[in-house]
């Protein structure tokens, strides 16, 4: 059943509201919705959760500012202030709409730490959690992934934390920090009580939107992982099994900015035939990124997890991708 457009408008529009008309816990990005409306360099930008990874077909967009139509599509220019309202056609024919203010991208950085989980879950208890540590990778099935993020304009906003992570839980803990659980939370007045932990490894996704009621929107979206053993290559915020064939000191070296390496995407977004990148520009002129994406630049993972590119349009290409 498709969000109405007041509930996305309260969501958008005010982000520190007290209530979000929800059908599915708020913490959960659950059947598919509008996820988040902004404004990103002049064009208007949408994240539309299509109830996995990956839409099989990309939803059909149509904008209009103060009610008179500007365009459709995902490279729509946004004329000048107003409320940007969105129609978004899912493939089964469903609507999810919403309005937001335009306003402007502050862009949105996120860390990851890792912080011990077998002890006080309430907010002070893990306030009180000793030097959190960097995470690279997967956590231990105890332990939290802590999330931080910063707007990079240091404008203030508050944060709107959603999960396509079965078995996890989101812990808000700051204004701009929350934990992952490995596990679900049977909440008694409010605070953790008892958990229950999730056995098998798995990674989720979490989607983290930063918005100030003002328009001035801005998300990531961001893999967690727990318990998987082995090495992972981490390109822009999402996780992938690193090849047998490459050694610590090449993964030493893809670290170190500005990295790239030429991958084959599959339809589930898994990535095979692995090569480490040479020449940024040549290698980009060898591998333009699929016709859903910008031209002319790198293929962004976001464009699969706001909806821009689909299954059809990922399975098979040949792209480039900087790691960071």
């Amino acid at each position: 059943m498709g969000q109405s457009k007041s509930s996305i408008a309260v969501f958008a529009l005010f982000g520190v509201a007290c209530a979000e008309p929800f059908t599915v816990e708020r913490h959960d990005l659950g059947p598919p919705r509008l996820a988040a409306m902004g404004v990103q360099d002049g064009k208007a930008r949408a994240a539309i959760w299509g109830g996995g990874r990956v839409h099989a077909e990309s939803p059909q967009l149509s904008w209009s500012l103060d009610g008179a139509f500007i365009g459709e599509g995902f490279d729509v220019a946004v004329p000048g202030p107003g409320t940007l309202s969105l129609e978004a056609t899912l493939a089964d024919g469903r609507v999810v709409d919403g309005d937001v203010t335009v306003g402007t991208w502050p862009g949105l950085s996120m860390v990851q730490q890792v912080v011990d989980g077998s002890g006080d879950l309430s907010i002070e208890g893990r306030l009180g959690a000793t030097d959190p540590e960097p995470l690279v990778g997967s956590a231990g099935t105890a332990q939290l992934i802590r999330l931080t993020t910063r707007r990079l304009d240091d404008s203030h906003g508050a944060m709107r934390w959603m999960a396509a992570a079965p078995g996890m839980t989101i812990l808000e803990l700051e204004s701009h920090t929350a934990d992952v659980l490995f596990g679900t939370v049977e909440f008694e007045d409010g605070e953790p009580g008892h958990v229950f932990r999730t056995l098998a490894p798995a990674t989720g996704t979490v989607l983290a939107l930063s918005v100030d009621g003002a328009g001035n929107n801005a998300w990531v979206w961001q893999d967690v992982a727990f318990g998987l053993d082995g090495a992972l290559l981490t390109v822009q915020g999402h996780h992938f099994a690193v090849p047998p064939e490459w050694t610590n000191e090449a993964l030493s070296e893809l670290d170190s900015p500005p990295a790239h390496i030429i991958a084959t995407l599959g339809p589930d977004l898994h990535l095979t035939d692995i090569l480490e990148g040479t020449h940024l520009a040549t290698d980009l002129a060898a591998h333009p990124s699929p016709d859903c994406a910008p031209a002319d630049q790198s293929f962004r993972l976001h464009t699969v997890f706001d909806g821009r590119c689909s299954a059809a349009h990922i399975d098979g290409a040949r792209v480039v991708l900087e790691l960071r």
